[in-house]
């Protein structure tokens, strides 16, 4: 059996046959002419011996199979029982080649036939890669939710700072001068005593005689 021809530009990896009627010649001097569509042989094709004085002489059959990436691999089924197995490959120049069987009873054998197309075979071009997607921009997060205003006093009498209220508490030595605004922490104000933070307080916060403090708003 003859080596496989040489394949096709590696650039096509698919064929197809080139229109409605593809012919092939036989090294023996027949010629077939088949019908196709797209990568399949379809209805009806014959053969007749280009080397006789006349080619009133065909055979006619039924082909099945085709074309599948660059292999073409296909059988004909003679009006007179006979069946041959044709395959091969397109080649570097687009035409298809290859060799034909005899198929018998039991398996098939080489008839040393060779064939070619006469046609280049038409390639398939591969499907356009998808444009890559834009990734998606980060969602916007959430508008932080408004912050409470915060309660202040302010001092409308010079006062002295305590570490508890009601007063049960000890001075913590911080004296609170007169128009100083202070914020107001919890646990709030009760009981005429406010909680306020005091920065150079013990723990930075002391309570408040509230009749001492003007409230906010």
């Amino acid at each position: 059996m003859a080596a496989t021809p040489a394949q096709a530009d590696p650039a096509c990896q698919n064929y197809e046959f080139p229109g409605a009627e593809l012919v092939i010649f036989q090294s023996d001097s027949w010629g077939v002419k088949i019908p196709t569509t797209g990568q399949r042989m379809t209805g009806r094709l014959y053969a007749t011996d280009r080397g006789a004085e006349s080619n009133n002489f065909a055979h006619y059959g039924s082909p099945s199979g085709g074309i599948n990436g660059t292999i073409i691999d296909f059988t004909v089924a003679w009006d007179d029982g006979h069946r041959s197995h044709y395959f091969g490959s397109v080649m570097g120049d687009g035409h298809g080649a290859g060799e034909r069987d005899d198929v018998r009873t039991v398996g098939a054998g080489p008839d040393n036939t060779t064939w070619h197309t006469e046609q280049p075979l038409k390639c398939i071009p591969a499907p356009a890669a998808a444009p890559a997607q834009p990734a998606p921009m980060p969602a916007d997060p959430p508008p932080a939710a408004p912050q409470p205003a915060k309660a202040t006093a302010t001092v409308i009498e010079g006062t002295d700072v305590y570490d508890a209220p009601d007063g049960d508490g000890n001075e913590v030595g911080v004296f609170l001068a007169t128009g100083r605004g202070l914020e107001i922490v919890d646990p709030g104000c009760r009981d005429d005593w406010c909680h306020l933070a005091v920065a150079e307080a013990p723990g930075g916060v002391g309570w408040v005689y509230q009749p001492h403090l003007q409230m906010a708003g």
